[in-house]
């Protein structure tokens, strides 16, 4: 359920035409709108849930928010131990869940996809910060060699 970093411009992180990848089970990726009835599947690309299931699946795509936003908090408090299980929890999830949520789901689907949102925001940044610590290493290391030659160079006149 990650965004493409293209995608992350926009400035209404949900909106009907909001993309989300979902990595399929052949470990390929699915594109699909929010509201649209998103597939990994392409034999159940039209499979949707029947009345009797929906207060159960509502229940499961509840929890899937739930587990998004719990990412959220372990990337905003610098916790990725706690990735692990979270991602173990929605990987078992999501098997039985139908090509189509119900439109009850809508809601749960909306929270979970706004926590992807702001995790790519939250690891973009972050990557970002790196890239420039890295960079003041880089030049930090250049300084030292130049030092370093030019203090050999003295002593060795």
């Amino acid at each position: 359920m990650s965004r493409r970093p293209e995608e992350s411009g926009r400035s209404s992180p949900i909106s009907e035409d909001t993309r989300v990848d979902v990595p399929p089970d052949d470990g390929g990726r699915t594109t699909a709108r929010v509201g649209d009835g998103i597939s990994a599947r392409p034999d159940d690309a039209h499979a949707t849930a029947t009345g009797d299931e929906t207060p159960s699946l509502v229940a499961a795509y509840e929890r899937l928010a739930e587990l998004a936003e719990a990412e959220l908090a372990a990337c905003e408090g610098e916790r990725p131990e706690d990735l692990a299980d979270l991602y173990a929890e929605a990987a078992a999830i999501r098997p039985p869940l139908p090509g189509r949520p119900p439109a009850a789901a809508e809601p749960a689907l909306r929270r979970a996809a706004a926590a992807q949102e702001r995790i790519g925001q939250l690891l973009g940044a972050r990557l970002a910060e790196r890239g420039n610590d890295l960079e003041r290493v880089h030049r930090a290391r250049e300084a030292a060699h130049a030092y370093a030659t030019t203090a050999r160079a003295r002593a060795g006149a």
